[in-house]
């Protein structure tokens, strides 16, 4: 559409006018693609959890995930985002497990 996509204050996804989409129309297509599929209802901000989880799990810091997200405050990613998984919880047990040499 002739819009410089590499500009650092570049919308990813944008409406035909450049603009920001409305929730509606992202809520919209989403289940559109999960009826289609017959995948599990998530919502936008659970995608967005989904992210998080799977960047602490692939071993990003607490900053590099804040900066992903764009909070402001690393606090915010820290007390929203850190939720424990299992794979999280099992591998802090085998990492304890390997200091007492059990």
């Amino acid at each position: 559409m002739g819009y410089n996509t590499l500009k650092p204050n570049q919308l990813i996804f944008s409406s035909r006018k450049n603009e920001l989409l409305q929730m509606s129309g992202v809520n919209q297509w989403m289940n559109q693609i999960i009826d289609k599929y017959r995948l599990k209802k998530i919502t936008v901000h659970g995608w967005r959890h989904t992210c998080a989880s799977l960047l602490f799990e692939a071993g990003s810091s607490l900053k590099e995930v804040q900066d992903r997200l764009g909070h402001n405050d690393v606090k915010t990613t820290k007390d929203i985002y850190t939720l424990v998984t299992e794979k999280a919880k099992s591998e802090a047990i085998q990492k304890l497990a390997s200091y007492l040499n059990i």
